[in-house]
C-alpha cells in the first residue's frame, strides 16, 4: 500500500498545492522499514528534486539513501543524484559521491554512477569556477 501511495505522490508532487505537507510525507518514509520503500523515494526525490521546499533536507534523504546497505536502494540513489545535481547546493559532495559509487561492486550501482557522472559534465565544465575547483579534487 505504501508503494502504491508512494508512486502516487510522485505524479502528484510537481502540482501539489500543498508541497510542504507532501514533501513531509515523504520524507518520512525515508525512514520506513521497506527497503522497497526506500528504493522508491530514493526516484522519486531525483526526479521531484526542483519542487521540494526543502532542498537540504532533500539531499541528506537522498544521502542516506545512498548509503543503505540495500543494493536496490542505492542502484536508485545512485541514479538520482545525477538528477538533483543542476539544482542542488552541494555540487562537490555529490560529485564525490557519484565518483565513489562508480567502483562500487555491484554494475548497475557503478552504471547508474556512472550516467549520474557523465549527466554532470555538461553543467561542471560550463561553470568555470565549479570546474576548476572539480579539477583541483580530481586531478
Amino acid at each position: 500500500m505504501k508503494k502504491t501511495a508512494v508512486r502516487v505522490l510522485h505524479l502528484v508532487f510537481p502540482s501539489a498545492p500543498n508541497k510542504v505537507e507532501t514533501w513531509n510525507e515523504l520524507h518520512r518514509l525515508v525512514y520506513d522499514d521497506d527497503s522497497e520503500v526506500k528504493q522508491i523515494i530514493a526516484e522519486v526525490i531525483g526526479s521531484v528534486f526542483p519542487y521540494i521546499p526543502e532542498e537540504k533536507k532533500a539531499w541528506e534523504d537522498l544521502h542516506h539513501l545512498v548509503l543503505e546497505d540495500s543494493v536496490n536502494i542505492k542502484r536508485s540513489a545512485a541514479d538520482s543524484l545525477g538528477s538533483i545535481f543542476p539544482y542542488a547546493s552541494e555540487k562537490k559532495q555529490i560529485w564525490t559521491i557519484i565518483v565513489n559509487l562508480m567502483s562500487h561492486c555491484d554494475s548497475i550501482v557503478k552504471e547508474n554512477a556512472r550516467r549520474s557522472f557523465d549527466s554532470t559534465l555538461n553543467y561542471v565544465v560550463e561553470n568555470d569556477k565549479l570546474f576548476q575547483s572539480f579539477h583541483k579534487i580530481f586531478m
